[in-house]
């Protein structure tokens, strides 16, 4: 299957989309989309691209390209999974931070809208959980 979320295995190249959890923008940009449109052809063997929130850091070395996305994670995650499905030389890993399977509503509220959300995209047993701190 043909997946991505937190990190997709795409040398040396990443583009890290930071989007709006649950933001749903009215006035979306297409400006992101042609982007990862122009540079899917170009990935391969140990590139990434990350859809991130807004906490994660810039990332400023050579070869990394940052764009802000004011559309929701739903919106990326289901746009960039349909690309993948499309293009024959690229498929997705998915890699989320194993710490989020211990929250709970009480300490970060929504997570379960969160989980319900990436689990209409794909199943549990595609993602493969890493500790956060390596």
């Amino acid at each position: 299957m043909k997946y991505v979320i937190k990190y997709l295995c795409v040398a040396f190249c990443f583009i890290v989309i930071a989007c709006q959890p649950h933001r749903v923008s009215d006035k979306s940009s297409s400006a992101w989309k042609e982007t990862l449109s122009d540079k899917i052809m170009m990935l391969g063997h140990r590139n990434w691209i990350l859809i991130t929130d807004m906490a994660y850091p810039l990332q400023t070395k050579s070869g990394i390209k940052t764009i802000y996305v004011d559309d929701s994670y739903e919106e990326v995650l289901s746009f960039l999974i349909e690309m993948l499905d499309n293009v024959p030389h690229v498929y997705g890993h998915i890699y989320q931070d194993k710490e989020l399977n211990y929250l709970n509503e009480e300490i970060c509220p929504g997570i379960n809208n969160f989980r319900k959300l990436q689990f209409d995209f794909f199943q549990k047993d595609d993602i493969n959980y890493v500790n956060h701190e390596i």
